[in-house]
């Protein structure tokens, strides 16, 4: 990814902006590493106010407190994003500001919580694995009852 694009890639977008030489972050603790954050401020030419949240319930009463204001960048998990959408406490994405959008990949895009994109980009992706020592567990549960359905043995969920 590109890196000047850091932010704009996985971001939903708090409603008020800060002066342009300010960009207001708000994330879980420890969630981007403050070199990244260095190296972002030194080839953008901005200064990075990271704020942090320990959970999406204070995150969410922070921002309805503020009305939506105070932040640039927000890092909500997916199913706040609709819920903070519809209280009008996300502004809008401008697709057209966004150019490395069209790297993403497309099944990431257009999640049930944002159809549209309208107010958040994916960041972070993966898959979970789950594995075994079968020397040491010599009765395993069957794949199904894991993850919650029969059909994923073998298969990415």
């Amino acid at each position: 990814m590109n890196k000047g694009l850091f932010f704009t890639a996985m971001l939903v977008s708090s409603a008020a902006f800060a002066d342009a030489a300010t960009l207001n972050v708000y994330a879980w603790g420890s969630y981007l590493p403050e070199a990244s954050l260095k190296a972002f401020e030194e080839r953008e030419g901005v200064t990075v106010n990271y704020l942090t949240f320990e959970n999406n319930e204070s995150m969410y009463t922070k921002l309805k407190i503020l009305k939506g204001t105070g932040y640039d960048v927000v890092f909500a998990s997916a199913y706040f994003i609709d819920k903070m959408g519809r209280e009008g406490l996300l502004a809008e994405l401008d697709h057209a500001k966004i150019p490395n959008m069209k790297d993403t990949v497309p099944a990431l895009l257009g999640q049930a919580h944002d159809p549209k994109n309208r107010y958040s980009l994916p960041y972070i992706w993966g898959v979970t694995g789950i594995s075994y020592n079968s020397g040491e567990i010599l009765d395993p549960l069957p794949v199904g009852q894991i993850s919650g359905s029969r059909n994923t043995r073998n298969k990415s969920c």
